[in-house]
């Protein structure tokens, strides 16, 4: 079964900007993301969008939890899963 491609329009609000490679391993550094990633992996794109959101709506949209999301979306974006 082939999965659906999510537009960029779905997860908009998901996306924060852009952001240097020092932020971004400052930010994706920490244990708990790094779970939350784990267990995406098997997940449909539109699953792991719901998590995501899930995820920011329960930490708060702090500086880090933005860097962590929008990193995400990025390499979703890399994958085709995300146009």
């Amino acid at each position: 079964m082939t999965e659906l491609v999510i537009s960029e329009k779905d997860v908009e609000d998901l996306i924060y900007g852009q952001y240097s490679l020092n932020h971004i391993i400052g930010a994706v550094n920490d244990d708990e993301w790094q779970e939350l990633r784990k267990s995406l992996k098997k997940m449909s794109t539109q699953e792991k969008i719901e998590k995501l959101r899930e995820y920011r709506d329960k930490k708060g949209e702090t500086q880090k939890i933005k860097i962590q999301i929008t990193n995400y979306i990025n390499a979703l974006k890399r994958g085709g899963l995300i146009k």
